[in-house]
C-alpha cells in the first residue's frame, strides 16, 4: 500500500513538472514574440 501510495505521488510530481515545464516554455515564446513585436514597432 505505502509502495502504491509512492507511486501515485511520483506520478503526480511528474504531470506537475511536465505542466510547469509546458507553462514555462509557453510564457517564454509569448514573451519573446511580444519582444518582438516590441522590437519591430520601435524601429518602425
Amino acid at each position: 500500500m505505502i509502495y502504491r501510495n509512492i507511486y501515485f505521488y511520483a506520478m503526480d510530481n511528474s504531470n506537475t513538472t511536465i505542466y510547469i515545464v509546458a507553462a514555462i516554455i509557453l510564457l517564454h515564446f509569448l514573451v519573446g514574440f511580444g519582444y518582438l513585436i516590441y522590437k519591430l514597432t520601435k524601429k518602425d
